[in-house]
């Protein structure tokens, strides 16, 4: 594996200037230009982001199908994560990435290997696959190197 960084930061009006520093050439910066985002989340070697309208988009390293487009192909450029709308929040890990959507479904694509997608497999996704027996949630969370989350359900403080 090439070692990558992908630094980032957020400003005003909820744009993003985003840039990369690597050993192999990467392209241009990867925020879209003309797209405003609500949310940002850096993994390892991954980001994504939810757009103002809430879609997700996610670039960097692929190795897992962490960027959620149903490939495994790297990309400098923000692809869209397939089948999340409504996205209110977005977290990213060492190789896997979730998003809660509107009406409080999660949502987990990528490295599933000690079954972090919730789904009740070790198998890997490169698309969004629904976290069962969890709905209400309003918060997400997760560090990058441990593949535990925290879920946190409406109504109360039961986290997980």
């Amino acid at each position: 594996m090439t070692y990558r960084r992908h630094p980032i930061a957020s400003g005003m009006l909820a744009a993003i200037v985003c840039w990369a520093v690597a050993f192999v050439s990467v392209g241009a910066s990867p925020a879209a230009a003309g797209t405003s985002y609500s949310q940002v989340a850096a993994g390892h070697l991954h980001s994504c982001a939810i757009t103002v309208g809430g879609t997700v988009k996610c670039w960097g390293w692929n190795g897992y199908g962490q960027l959620g487009n149903n490939a495994a192909a790297d990309s400098a450029i923000p692809v869209a994560v397939q089948g999340v709308t409504g996205a209110t929040a977005i977290t990213t890990g060492l190789g896997h990435s979730c998003a809660i959507v509107t009406n409080g479904a999660i949502k987990y694509w990528g490295s599933n290997y000690l079954e972090q997608l919730g789904n009740n497999t070790t198998t890997d996704s490169t698309i969004p696959v629904d976290v069962q027996g969890f709905s209400g949630a309003i918060a997400i969370s997760f560090g990058d190197s441990a593949p535990r989350s925290a879920l946190c359900r409406r109504m109360g403080s039961q986290c997980h």
